[in-house]
């Protein structure tokens, strides 16, 4: 067919190969054409349709880049990216991995937990954080944000390459274009995860396999071995695509003599990723094996009960939220090349990359109901395996049909799997995007006005983030807030033995010991005495809203403690999208059929039409309650503190602008009565303490 990349394996007789003899004399001799990069070699006209191919994947590139640049801002907003990125300017500054903590009301982030010697290490692996480490040695912190951007516009470039060794030009552009309308790419090569980079290494690592299965070159193996090597370190369940790789190179063990040879170059480049890991986790747990995620038994966390409850959310999503229509389109492709000898090595490719992955996340305990976007996150990677696979069935499909009812199944496909994704791919950006913003806006403010040797006092959505940055002393005033036990759920739900533990309780319980027996009066003193002393002579600034400062706890720390020096006005939010029934009950449009309500009736009463049953006048309008709880200044405040955890826009709820105020307490002020003894502190109530 017109437009086909020549192969050269001679196994392989995909229905764009050349004849037999061609691929026989390409086996003896190899053409510059099985180049990763090259233009099909077939004529004038299959030069051109490749460089038409060449051209629109410039275009969707350059348009995606557009599309991420005109949304970047230099800051993260969820716990797990404090997690990679704390790590890796750690890495950058310290040359380690791990920190002690300075003083008790130190700032430790969500996934930062503590080891049995005292030392915190993030639960994620250090791949992803050696590259941010690169980046911000020599760019800056700043400059690590565009790694997922740069990241996710290389992985379009990955998936045409890859592409190219199943479909001809100008098919192997589709699966870039399905990919970068997706919504869940779109939001994560925005965020701040390790899910981009997995997606690279995957798609790049695919490419130069299949590319090694064409022309068995070594440095071709040996680069795949590499890139897929490198996909545990950044995620460790990700380990098992290698079982699509193991199974694709077992159909070339006759083809590629000796075979021997070619897996051990496989096995090298793997190395040099993983084998520094394994020296790591040794060093750091005691076990080559033991990973981060050991320290909160979470790989205790699969059991049959939870694939029973997740596999119909997880297949729903898949459609739903993940690669809509072509979830059945790649599934029957895939299937359909495993049936075909002529492809079966690549179509077993394609589904032990896509299929184990997914029943792994199934079987896990961790996936929320109703909340697609948080589960589809793991299984991104395997969306370019669907697109790919779901291309070929259509270049299938447009071969065997006549030109016009080819391109009529073909465009109404499309179309509709533009429509279903577009318009949320740009619209999430905007959720996503104001809390970084604002993020950004505070940070500029801080640089300008702060010492480096002060001491920062604020809630967590903004200690996340200045805790990457790296340029000042950290201090949780959601320390100063919480009572005694106030983790007591989350401590009964993890009291079962064998149970995960994410939060990791022993930690919560290390960290509070020091207060936890201690009066309201005297915690409070104690509290101020040690940030008092960590900050050694500096100035300590609280950062929040004007509601966040009255509600710290006074004498030690009540408004009067504190004097305002600057205000950082804040950007308009985007608008929050209502749907369904609970959004109308919750304030938002009236039901359908009810009437909005009358002003003054000069006329007098309504008639008794009116009323719901013929005679009665209508009932009083009633203030729903549930908008007024929407309306509660203690609820604004829970939804930012929500919001703060979880990066998402609500943390800045109802908040116009910021305020950076100057702590003024010193050590001869607020000191309460004598301190009793740890044996004469009497019980009081859950609330008694902290009326």
């Amino acid at each position: 067919m017109p437009g086909s990349t020549v192969k050269t394996d001679p196994a392989d007789t995909s229905p764009w190969s050349p004849p037999a003899a061609q691929r026989q004399a390409a086996t003896t001799q190899l053409p510059s054409a099985t180049a990763p990069w090259s233009m099909p070699s077939d004529g004038a006209r299959g030069r051109r349709r490749g460089w038409i191919a060449v051209a629109a994947l410039l275009a969707i590139c350059a348009g995606s880049a557009l599309y991420l640049g005109r949304r970047f801002e230099p800051a993260i907003s969820t716990p797990d990216a404090n997690g990679y990125w704390a790590q890796g300017t750690l890495l950058s500054r310290t040359g380690r991995t791990w920190f002690r903590s300075e003083s008790p009301l130190q700032y430790i982030g969500m996934h930062w937990l503590i080891l049995p010697d005292g030392r915190y290490v993030s639960r994620y692996p250090p791949g992803l954080p050696v590259l941010i480490a690169a980046v911000d040695k020599a760019f800056g912190p700043e400059a690590t944000i565009l790694i997922n951007p740069v990241l996710a516009i290389l992985s379009l470039v990955g998936m045409f390459f890859l592409a190219r060794r199943f479909v001809p030009d100008p098919w192997s552009v589709l699966p870039s274009a399905l990919m970068a309308a997706t919504p869940i790419f779109t939001r994560h090569a925005l965020a701040c995860d390790s899910h981009m980079a997995v997606l690279f290494c995957l798609v790049w690592g695919l490419a130069f396999l299949l590319i090694w299965g064409e022309n068995g070159r070594l440095w071709t193996m040996f680069t795949a071995g590499l890139l897929l090597g490198a996909i545990p370190t950044v995620r460790y369940p990700e380990a098992l695509f290698a079982l699509g790789v193991g199974v694709f190179l077992l159909f070339h063990v006759r083809s590629r003599k000796p075979f021997w040879r070619h897996a051990l170059v496989g096995l090298a480049g793997a190395a040099v990723p993983i084998v520094p890991l394994l020296i790591r986790n040794q060093l750091l747990m005691g076990a080559f094996w033991r990973t981060g995620y050991s320290l909160t038994n979470e790989q205790t966390g699969f059991a049959w009960s939870y694939f029973k409850e997740h596999v119909f959310q997880y297949i729903q999503n898949i459609h739903a939220e993940g690669v809509g229509l072509f979830f059945a389109v790649g599934a029957l492709g895939a299937a359909a090349m495993c049936a075909m000898p002529k492809l079966r090595a690549r179509g077993w490719l394609l589904v032990l990359t896509t299929v184990p992955i997914t029943v792994l996340y199934m079987f896990y305990y961790w996936a929320p109901d109703r909340m697609a976007g948080a589960t589809m996150r793991f299984v991104l990677p395997t969306f370019a395996c669907y697109y790919i696979a779901g291309v070929w069935a259509l270049a299938e499909i447009a071969r065997r049909l006549p030109r016009a009812p080819a391109a009529a199944v073909v465009g109404t496909l499309l179309a509709l799997q533009i429509l279903w994704g577009a318009p949320t791919a740009f619209g999430n950006a905007a959720q996503l995007v104001y809390p970084k913003k604002v993020l950004a806006r505070v940070t500029r403010t801080l640089k300008a006005r702060l010492d480096p040797r002060d001491v920062i006092l604020t809630d967590r959505l903004i200690l996340q983030h200045l805790n990457f940055i790296r340029e000042w002393k950290l201090a949780d005033a959601g320390l100063l807030r919480e009572r005694p036990g106030g983790r007591r759920f989350l401590r009964r739900r993890e009291s079962a033995p064998g149970a995960p533990q994410p939060m990791q309780a022993e930690k919560n319980k290390i960290r509070g010991k020091e207060y936890a027996r201690l009066f309201p009066a005297h915690r409070q003193r104690r509290m101020a005495e040690d940030l008092w002393k960590w900050a050694d002579g500096a100035k300590v600034y609280f950062v929040g809203t004007e509601d966040e400062l009255a509600d710290l706890p006074a004498p030690c720390f009540g408004k009067e403690n504190f004097r305002i020096v600057a205000r950082v006005s804040l950007p308009e939010p985007p608008p929050m999208k209502r749907r369904g029934r609970f959004a109308r009950l919750a304030g938002g449009a009236p039901m359908k059929g009810a009437r909005a309500p009358a002003g003054p009736n000069p006329a007098g009463p309504p008639p008794a039409a009116a009323g719901p049953l013929p005679g009665m006048a209508p009932p009083p309008a009633l203030d729903n309650p549930l908008a007024r709880l929407r309306r509660a200044p203690e609820l604004k405040r829970l939804l930012r503190r929500v919001g703060g955890m979880m990066g998402g826009p609500g943390a800045f709820m109802g908040a116009r602008e910021l305020v950076i105020a100057v702590w003024t307490w010193t050590p001869d002020r607020g000191k309460p009565g004598n301190q009793p003894s740890a044996g004469s502190v009497r019980k009081t109530s859950r609330w008694g303490a902290w009326k």
